[in-house]
């Protein structure tokens, strides 16, 4: 009898162990951070087993998964590899990818498919002209001042890379300044917050999402003005994988692309293998 109480307790914790994951996973997203290997580990069980449903957030946990596989060893690969990466992870989104979002899940879940296409070497025909509508006419309903902050900021930021990418500066320069306004400066200059690095970086990837083979040189003024934000390193090498910044330097530095492009994103390397700045006494 002891020993069957023994399994039973054993089993019990197997399966209640994906849902602490999930539920990890789920607060590393909406917190902007990455989740312990083990957790997402577990997570990914609830995405796998039926029966999570009813114990689990599922929906949620897809998102958080695909969001962790995305930038797990995201600093590593050539365009072809991070291509592939792409195609994944837009897969794993699709079931969110028509429709209206309505909810924080399908806004994060487009913002993510939207960031993956403007990092892609090669879109889906017409996928970023979807979603590039929808996500323009969630963030400028009145519901959207309901969002988090930083979500609001990813998205913009999606929306003003997909713009670069198409050489349209008017609509990158207004979707940019609409994620600025969503986490405002910090009054202290000296801030070094997530949201205040991911801030910061936005001109730097516009100008590098501009960098396309054939087309004209972008703005550079105010990519080296983000460059010389004076940054944590630390947030700043978080943000340079939670952001997939790899693929919008690989193909920055692509033949082809204008003159000062494969310049742009040697400096922004540099800059991640820079030493931490001592801190003034």
């Amino acid at each position: 009898m002891k020993k069957i109480l023994l399994i039973l307790l054993a089993v019990l914790i197997a399966l209640a162990l994906p849902v602490y994951g999930s539920r990890q996973a789920i607060e590393a997203l909406e917190q902007h951070q990455e989740p312990g290997g083990l957790a997402m580990n577990l997570a990914w069980w609830v995405t796998q087993l039926p029966g999570y449903g009813a114990v689990a957030d599922v929906p949620r946990t897809r998102v958080a998964v695909a969001a962790h596989q995305l930038h797990d060893g995201a600093e590593f690969g050539d365009l072809a590899q991070q291509q592939q990466r792409g195609e994944r992870l837009l897969q794993r989104l699709q079931p969110w990818l028509d429709q209206i979002p309505q909810d924080t899940l399908t806004l994060k879940a487009q913002q993510l498919a939207l960031a993956t296409l403007v990092r892609m070497p090669q879109q889906p025909a017409g996928l970023a002209a979807r979603l590039e509508q929808s996500l323009g006419t969630a963030l400028q309903a009145p519901t959207a001042a309901q969002q988090p902050a930083m979500l609001r900021l990813q998205a913009a930021e999606a929306l003003a890379l997909s713009a670069a990418r198409r050489q349209d500066a008017a609509a990158a320069s207004q979707w940019q300044a609409y994620a600025w306004e969503a986490v405002p400066a910090p009054t202290d200059i000296k801030a070094q917050t997530l949201e205040n690095t991911a801030r910061s970086l936005i001109p730097l990837r516009i100008a590098l999402a501009a960098c396309q083979p054939g087309q004209p040189a972008p703005a550079f003024d105010a990519a080296r003005q983000a460059l010389a934000h004076g940054y944590d390193i630390r947030q700043l090498r978080r943000q340079y994988q939670s952001g997939w910044d790899r693929p919008l330097l690989l193909q920055a530095e692509q033949h082809g692309t204008a003159e000062g492009c494969s310049a742009l994103a040697k400096e922004y390397q540099q800059l991640l293998t820079a030493p931490q700045p001592s801190t003034p006494r």
